[in-house]
């Protein structure tokens, strides 16, 4: 029933192709990484804050809502791309 001629490549599926990528998606890729790099850096101190405690990083003033989303959307972008 099955045809030993045909290669099946699961991980291809899986994980892509490096060759199956454009340049349009290799310079969308390397302006997130820029941006995203950008972020943390200027809240890195914010970030290792809410980790450890969110609730003292919320009492001193941080918007900890605000950089959980932050977080989290760069996040899911970065899934996505890659």
């Amino acid at each position: 029933f099955l045809n030993k001629d045909y290669n099946f490549d699961i991980m291809g599926y899986l994980f892509g192709s490096v060759l199956g990528i454009t340049f349009y998606q290799v310079v969308l890729i390397a302006v997130f990484s820029i941006l995203f790099l950008v972020i943390i850096f200027l809240f890195f101190k914010e970030f290792v804050f809410i980790a450890f405690d969110e609730e003292v990083a919320y009492i001193s003033g941080i918007n900890t809502n605000f950089l959980d989303n932050a977080l989290l959307i760069m996040l899911t972008t970065v899934i996505v791309s890659s």
